[in-house]
């Protein structure tokens, strides 16, 4: 992640330590998770990655995640962007509504991985 975004809940550490715990549970190789400043081409070139995978919930996030393919293109032509639809039954899941589950205590049930679910409540509460 861009280590460049203040706002949100959890510090880009943090958020880091979050997505290595969803990563380490998934069953693929050559995943990984970094922090940087600056632009995503530079960081992908940097590591030699050619290949970003971004999530998309519905057509306005499909439209930005798109346009942002468009310009990656224009800092290194073989570069490749996958935009993955979610899955329909976790369409109404954002980082506000998970924000407000960790807020009034509620239980996260499936708006999270399992697998960094409860480091996730850990963090909040001692925020």
């Amino acid at each position: 992640g861009n280590t460049e975004k203040s706002s949100g809940l959890f510090t880009p550490a943090e958020r880091l330590e979050l997505i290595n715990l969803v990563i380490a549970d998934m069953p693929v190789e050559n995943a990984d998770a970094i922090l940087f400043d600056g632009l995503t081409s530079d960081a992908a070139h940097e590591i030699g990655a050619k290949f970003i995978v971004r999530g998309a919930r519905c057509a306005s996030d499909f439209d930005y995640e798109y346009n942002l393919s468009l310009i990656m293109k224009r800092f290194d032509s073989e570069f490749e962007t996958v935009i993955l639809p979610t899955t329909p039954s976790l369409m109404e899941i954002s980082s506000t509504y998970v924000r407000d589950l960790l807020k009034y205590g509620c239980d996260l049930g499936d708006a999270v991985p399992a697998s960094c679910r409860d480091r996730m409540q850990e963090i909040y509460k001692t925020k």
